[in-house]
């Protein structure tokens, strides 16, 4: 990593950071043999016409299949190609922060109100042997069982509690605990706090409340009309104001001009030395206010660490 030509210079989150070092190839085989069984692709075949065979089948009939797996989610696997076996730990000992600072490196990191929402409606566990199974969608068997005692999941509970702890896990171990332990690693790793700017939406245009599958929150990608303003959303004129005021400084940070992005982002404070604080658009409002969450997060991070 030290050395490399930087290429990427400024970059935007819309999603979780990293919660654990993602599974090794031999711990995600579970979740690629479940994808042949259902296609009908005997496991006893060579890695090249299993391959062959898979790239045939229709994206539909694939698309129709995936939900009703045991392994259903598919994320970055450790290679030691394309994912480094160093990759958290360079996150937790400094090293990735160390070299955010030295590429000269800015972002723009945050989370919706209520990530959860989508979440426990994501193939919800029907009990408590299933909230492991679904879990393991997301994490490493070790740190699945460290999230169930976090959590203190009741070993009696109903499939609504169910839903809902499980919502609450996923929510928190995939955009409120690691977003903010990103940036904790960073600001303890030497970054600038004007090159980390934090945000958390609690708002949608009225148009596209209306059409949301959610009336009580702002769930995970309602944010995304926000941030890719355009007139075919019909925003109402002060729905349009408010998303122009929101961009303001997006722009000047796509831009490349980076002082004058914090600077409005957190006006009329000074960033954060302490990450603690986060640029909130509510109501049609948008101020600077405090991270309600950071407390329970942190205590959570350090429950789950594995």
């Amino acid at each position: 990593m030290s050395g490399a030509k930087p290429v990427i210079k400024r970059a935007m989150m819309w999603s979780n950071a990293l919660p654990a070092q993602p599974k090794t190839v031999a711990e995600s085989q579970e979740a690629f043999d479940g994808v042949l069984e259902a296609c009908g692709i005997p496991l006893s075949l060579d890695s090249k016409e299993k391959m062959r065979r898979l790239r045939a089948v229709p994206m539909e009939e694939l698309r129709s299949k995936i939900m009703n797996l045991k392994i259903h989610t598919f994320r970055g696997v450790t290679d030691d190609t394309f994912i480094s076996s160093q990759m958290y730990a360079s996150i937790t000992d400094g090293r990735f922060a160390r070299e955010f600072s030295r590429r000269g490196m800015s972002l723009i990191i945050g989370e919706v109100t209520d990530e959860e929402l989508l979440y426990r409606a994501t193939n919800p566990p029907m009990n408590v042997k299933d909230l492991g199974t679904q879990l393991e969608n997301y994490y490493r068997a070790d740190q699945v069982e460290k999230l169930k005692t976090a959590f203190e999941v009741p070993a009696d509970a109903d499939a609504a509690a169910l839903r809902d702890v499980f919502g609450d896990i996923v929510a928190h171990g995939q955009v409120y605990i690691t977003a903010r332990e990103l940036v904790r690693s960073l600001l303890e790793g030497g970054v600038d706090p004007k090159r980390i700017l934090r945000y958390r939406v609690a708002w949608l245009a009225s148009r596209i409340a209306a059409t949301s599958l959610w009336s009580n929150g702002v769930t995970h990608a309602d944010d995304q009309p926000l941030w890719w303003y355009s007139t075919r959303f019909g925003f109402s004129a002060a729905d349009e104001q408010t998303a122009k005021e929101w961009l303001r400084p997006v722009q000047a940070f796509l831009e490349g001009k980076e002082d004058e992005a914090a600077k409005e982002w957190y006006a009329p404070e000074a960033p954060p030395k302490d990450g603690m604080r986060m640029r909130e658009v509510r109501n049609g409002q948008i101020k600077v206010v405090d991270d309600d969450r950071w407390p329970r997060c942190e205590k959570l991070a350090k429950a789950i660490a594995v």
